[in-house]
C-alpha cells in the first residue's frame, strides 16, 4: 500500500553510490542520455498513477527547472515529480542504476525554489532533479505544539497555515525560500530571539538515501545523521518531511493586549458614559481561525469620529477582521446577533450559566482560561457552540446611585464575565 505523505521534504545535492542492478534497457543504451522512452520504460512502472517524468522540451520541464538563481544552474537529464513517499525511494532507486551504465551524473538534486547559489551547483550535468514541492503541506498536531512539514514547503506556505491555528514559528525571512532549505543549513529568522534557528526544533526527519531505502532520522535513530543533518543537512539524503516542535501562540500577544487596554480604558472608573458596552467574546469561529477566536465590541453612542480616539488602542493591534457600522440603538439586537428569533436565544438546548462580577481583568488568569476552553472545545467537539463573555459598562450613571437604595449588591464591580456552556447533543423536552 502506498503511503499518501501530508507533507514532503526536498534540498538535496548528493553523490549517490553505484546500483547494483541496471535497468534492462540500459544494458543494450551504454553510455547514452536516456531517451523519453526508456526512461519511461524503466522508472514508469515503479511510480504511482500520480507521479510525473519530465524530459528536457518540455514545457512542463521548464516549469520545474527554472531558478530563483539563474547564475549556478544545474543540467539536467529527466525531472520526478512524485505523488507519493514511494515514488522518491523508486526514483532514486533507478536514476542510480541509469548513473551505472549512461551519462546521468549520479548527483541528485531536490528542490523547489532553488535558491542555492553555491558554485558547485553548476557541476551537476545530466543529473536528476527530484522536484516534490507539489506534495508539501503543513499539518499542526491536535496538541498544538508541533507541526509535521514537507521539505518543499514554502516559508509563505508555513507561515500562513500556521497563523490559521493560532501560531507562529522561527523561519526564514522570504517567503518564497523552502524551509528545509534554510532549516538544513540552519535558519535564522525573526523569531530566533524566541526559538532559536530551525534546525534546533527538528525533531525527527524520514530521509531517502542513496540506496532508496527510506530511514527515520532522529535523536534514537540514526543519531549521528541526525546532528548532522541539523546544520549541514543537504547532502546526506532527499528529506521526505520533518517534523518541528516549540510552536509558539500568536494569541498570547492577544489575550494580554485586548484586556489590557480594556483595564486601561476602564482605569479610576473614568470610561465615558457614551461607550455603552465593551463586550468580548472567547469563541470558535473557522472563518477567522481554526484557534478560538477573541471577537471585542464595542458600542459608542455618538459617530464615528467621536468613537475613534476610544477605538484606537484596540485597533493597533491589528484584529484580523474589523468592521466599523453606525446603526439605530433599536437595531443593536439583530447586529448582535441576539433578537428573539437568534439562533443565541434558541430554546431546547442544554445551556448553563455561570456569571461572575470582577473589578478588573487579571491576565493570568484569562490566558489560563484561554487554555483550559480550547483544550475543553478540543476534546469535546459538542460544545463547540459554548462561549466566555466579558462586559464592561459605562458606570458612571450607576455609581451615581447610592448603594443603599436597593437590594443590587454588585455596583462596584466594573466587569461582568459569564461562561455559556452550550452541548449541541443533549436536548432538553
Amino acid at each position: 500500500m502506498r503511503t499518501n505523505i501530508a507533507a514532503l521534504g526536498v534540498i538535496l545535492t548528493g553523490i549517490f553510490q553505484t546500483a547494483t542492478s541496471v535497468p534492462h534497457a540500459f544494458r543494450r543504451a551504454q553510455s547514452v542520455v536516456p531517451t523519453d522512452s526508456i526512461v519511461h520504460q524503466e522508472l514508469g512502472p515503479k511510480l504511482s498513477k500520480g507521479a510525473s517524468i519530465f524530459l528536457p522540451g518540455s514545457a512542463q520541464f521548464t516549469n520545474v527547472t527554472v531558478r530563483w538563481s539563474s547564475f549556478t544552474t544545474p543540467k539536467y537529464a529527466f525531472v520526478v515529480v512524485p505523488a507519493f513517499t514511494e515514488d522518491v525511494a523508486a526514483a532514486v532507486g533507478i536514476s542510480a542504476a541509469f548513473a551505472s551504465v549512461s551519462r546521468v551524473d549520479k548527483f541528485f538534486r531536490s528542490n523547489s525554489p532553488g535558491h542555492g547559489t553555491a558554485p558547485t551547483i553548476s557541476n551537476v550535468k545530466n543529473g536528476v532533479k527530484i522536484y516534490v514541492h507539489a506534495l508539501s503541506s503543513t499539518q499542526v498536531a491536535a496538541d498544538g505544539r508541533s507541526a509535521l512539514l514537507g521539505g518543499g514547503t514554502y516559508v509563505d506556505e508555513v507561515v500562513k497555515e500556521l497563523a490559521l491555528h493560532g501560531k507562529n514559528f522561527v523561519s526564514g525571512t522570504c517567503g518564497c525560500v523552502g524551509m528545509l532549505g534554510a532549516g538544513l543549513g540552519g535558519g535564522i529568522g525573526k523569531f530566533t530571539g524566541y526559538f532559536g534557528l530551525v534546525t534546533d526544533n527538528i525533531i525527527d526527519m524520514t530521509v531517502v538515501i542513496a540506496d532508496g531505502s527510506i530511514i527515520a532520522v532522529s535523536k534514537t535513530s540514526h543519531s549521528d545523521t541526525y546532528w548532522g543533518m541539523r546544520g549541514a543537512g543537504h547532502n546526506f539524503g532527499i528529506v521526505i518531511q520533518f517534523k518541528l516542535e516549540n510552536l509558539r501562540s500568536t494569541r498570547r500577544r492577544m489575550l494580554e493586549a485586548f484586556p489590557e487596554r480594556i483595564n486601561i480604558l476602564n482605569a479610576n472608573e473614568t470610561e465615558p458614559k457614551e461607550i455603552g458596552e465593551v463586550y468580548t467574546l472567547l469563541i470558535m469561529n473557522e472563518a477567522v481561525s481554526k484557534d478560538l477566536v477573541f471577537l471585542v465590541g464595542i458600542h459608542y453612542a455618538g459617530t464615528e469620529a467621536e468613537a475613534l480616539p476610544y477605538l484606537e488602542p484596540f485597533l493597533q493591534i491589528e484584529p484580523a477582521v474589523n468592521v466599523n457600522s453606525t446603526i439605530p440603538y433599536t437595531n443593536i439586537p439583530n447586529d448582535a446577533g441576539t433578537t428573539v428569533d437568534s439562533p443565541v436565544c434558541a430554546a431546547g438546548l442544554s445551556q448553563l450559566l455561570f456569571p461572575v462580577g470582577l473589578l478588573s481583568y487579571n491576565i493570568e488568569t484569562t490566558r489560563a482560561l484561554h487554555t483550559l476552553f480550547s483544550d475543553m472545545v478540543t476534546k469535546h467537539p459538542q460544545f463547540n457552540g459554548s462561549q466566555i463573555q466579558f462586559d464592561v459598562y459605562a458606570i458612571e450613571g450607576m455609581r451615581a446611585v447610592d448603594p443603599a437604595s436597593t437590594a443590587y449588591p454588585h455596583r462596584r464591580d466594573n466587569v461582568l464575565g459569564c461562561v455559556t456552556s452550550t452541548c449541541f447533543l443533549f436536548h432538553t423536552f
